[in-house]
């Protein structure tokens, strides 16, 4: 009905388009029967021509027939007469048909003549469907040239026919799954084409429903229809963008038309040309996530990499949210697990391995898999998945799949953690030449002042010296201020040996220096009075001080710094809690702890917060940040007790 609502809309096509049609038909079967035969590309190479000659020959007279027929007919095109003139002229042009269809048989009988006995089976549905069409054009087309005209009947009839031969075609597309024909089918042009069949489906439903809408709806009926289609090509535009819906028709053609569920060649190279996307806004984590979740169809992904063989942090997502406290070592079970046994772990069915996952992974909505990635026989990270919007079981095709993404993702992590913690040592390195020459201007400011000391005993009574004395010593101080601006570090001395240390006093120590401007910090003893910790303490007390000068630029004169002191089983807690600016998720994941990213400017060299977790880790602690914007941060300081 709809196709013929079409035709009257915009025209029947011409006899002659109906036969290009065809034409490229036949040529399609031709193909597929000579592929069959063994006609190859291989088959035309000059040192391969002399044992050939047969196929040669079969491949140039059945592709020429109907190419003769197809250029014939657009000759006649060309020369625009009407279609009763080319029916009534064409007795030919059925000759030629009739040709066509005889090779078509010769060519399915040299099928069966030589396929092996044991595949005969395989294609037997094939060549009887491809039969019944040939076999009925044979009948029509003899008819139309004894008769000079093709009869409707048999052409209206000629649908139903290939409609039953289909059915034998796809029983046989079905018996080749374990023992294929040779020939190639594109799962993106099948994908495609049930895409097109499916909404052909539906267009023919909604519009047999208007049809019906439009009688049965008196006076109305006409708005009604219009009404109806609007919101059945909305529908359908919803139906044709759904990911759910490709997905499990991607699925089901794969599980059900080819042998192998996906088309490995394809998913390499799609993975490889995701990760290498140098142009993309994404960063080389977030490509990785989205390249492993797509083989499975998953909602997102978070990733954790490690950057010094102990901590792993999570250092990317995709739709998967920034889980808090979400730090893990090397000594836990799942990383133990990871980096033994190398085994995707589906998260519900944990039982069988019995490990003690980590309690943040309950934060996460609808986690599904654990996927290590391992490079160099070592844990580099690991992803986990959300759950599949197909609610699929994972079989061994999927898994080694997975598994083989996941090696080839791990490289391209190692190269860039490599890459990073050179660009990071040649950063210091500029570093320390930037250093060498704030060194050279202190210099030069101290040989200034100690020559004006010397002096000042013989000319203090002078007074041009004392004129040139100040202002030798404005010039000093000027010129320490635009260091200072661009070179701004706390130091409290030299770095000693591990010792132990007064931890509460530590942090009075450093509450002190800090009282000279608003906002003073507040300090709090919760279960313990007195702490002692292993360690150095100057690096401790820069670090600390480096937290809590944090806080004080980040809040107001009128704000409020707290800072809380604790133990919880053998470990010391500081937490520092300013209800100041405070920092987005984004920045705490991929700036705070990166050296010379700052949030000051020219008065910030962006290394505090790195060199701070650094000297935490290094004595057996960590650092942890929780922040919101416009509300406050919250720094937690772990340190194991002496």
């Amino acid at each position: 009905f709809f196709i013929d609502l079409s035709l009257r809309k915009f025209g029947y096509p011409t006899l002659s388009t109906l036969y290009l049609f065809e034409i490229l038909r036949d040529l399609s079967w031709f193909s597929l029967l000579l592929n069959m035969l063994g006609v190859k590309a291989d088959t035309f190479k000059p040192d391969q021509v002399k044992n050939n000659l047969n196929l040669i020959a079969w491949a140039a007279i059945t592709l020429a027939i109907p190419s003769v027929v197809l250029v014939d007919i657009l000759f006649y095109e060309n020369l625009q007469i009407t279609n009763v003139e080319l029916i009534e002229a064409g007795a030919w042009i059925f000759s030629g048909f009739l040709v066509v269809v005889i090779v078509g048989l010769a060519l399915i009988e040299q099928v069966i003549r030589n396929t092996r006995i044991d595949h005969l089976w395989h294609i037997k549905f094939l060549c009887l469907g491809l039969g019944i069409v040939f076999s009925f054009d044979l009948y029509m087309y003899s008819d139309a040239i004894l008769l000079g005209g093709i009869n409707s009947l048999f052409w209206q009839l000629r649908g139903y026919i290939s409609a039953i031969s289909t059915i034998l075609i796809g029983i046989s597309i079905s018996r080749t799954r374990n023992k294929p024909i040779q020939m190639n089918v594109s799962r993106k042009l099948v994908f495609h084409t049930g895409m097109l069949l499916v909404a052909g489906i539906y267009l023919l439903l909604m519009a047999a429903a208007g049809y019906y809408i439009r009688i049965f709806s008196g006076e109305w009926g006409q708005v009604l229809q219009i009404s109806f289609w609007l919101i059945s090509l909305s529908l359908l535009l919803v139906l044709v963008l759904s990911g759910r819906l490709r997905g499990y028709l991607k699925f089901y053609i794969s599980r059900n038309l080819f042998s192998t569920k996906y088309d490995y060649r394809e998913e390499w190279l799609r993975i490889s040309r995701t990760l290498s996307q140098t142009s993309s806004d994404e960063s080389l984590p977030e490509r990785a996530i989205r390249a492993i979740a797509e083989i499975v169809n998953s909602q997102g992904g978070g990733l954790w990499l490690t950057t010094n063989n102990y901590h792993y942090d999570q250092v990317a997502q995709n739709e998967f949210g920034w889980i808090e406290h979400n730090s893990i070592t090397r000594d836990s079970e799942l990383v133990s697990f990871l980096e033994s046994e190398k085994w995707i772990i589906e998260i519900e069915g944990e039982d069988r391995h019995k490990l003690n996952l980590p309690s943040w992974i309950s934060s996460i909505i609808n986690p599904w898999l654990i996927i290590p990635l391992v490079s160099d026989e070592k844990l580099l990270g690991f992803l986990i998945l959300k759950k599949s919007r197909l609610h699929t079981k994972l079989d061994w095709e999927d898994l080694d799949l997975l598994k083989t993404a996941a090696k080839q993702t791990s490289s391209y992590l190692a190269q860039m953690v490599v890459s990073e913690a050179l660009s990071e040592a040649r950063q210091f390195t500029a570093f320390n030449q930037m250093s060498a020459f704030v060194v050279h201007d202190i210099k030069t400011l101290n040989s200034q002042l100690s020559l004006m000391v010397s002096n000042s005993a013989r000319h203090k009574n002078n007074p041009a010296f004392i004129e040139d004395m100040i202002k030798t010593t404005e010039h000093a101080v000027n010129k320490m201020n635009i260091l200072l601006q661009h070179f701004k570090f706390d130091s409290q001395g030299e770095s000693g040996g591990l010792q132990t240390i007064d931890f509460v006093q530590l942090v009075n120590n450093v509450i002190e220096s800090k009282k000279h401007v608003k906002p003073i910090p507040e300090l709090q003893l919760l279960n313990a009075k007195e702490l002692y910790i292993t360690g150095n303490t100057n690096e401790l007390f820069s670090a600390i001080g480096h937290i809590v000068q944090n806080a004080k630029d980040a809040t107001p004169d009128a704000g409020r710094i707290l800072i809380t002191l604790s133990s919880e089983g053998n470990m010391c807690i500081l937490k520092v809690i300013d209800n100041g600016v405070g920092m987005s998720q984004d920045f705490i994941k991929t700036k705070l702890f990166r050296p010379f990213e700052s949030t000051k400017g020219l008065s910030g060299m962006g290394i505090g917060a790195y060199q701070c977790r650094e000297t935490l880790r290094s004595l057996g602690g960590d650092l942890k940040v929780t922040s919101q914007p416009g509300v406050g941060t919250e720094f937690n300081l772990t340190l194991p007790l002496s």
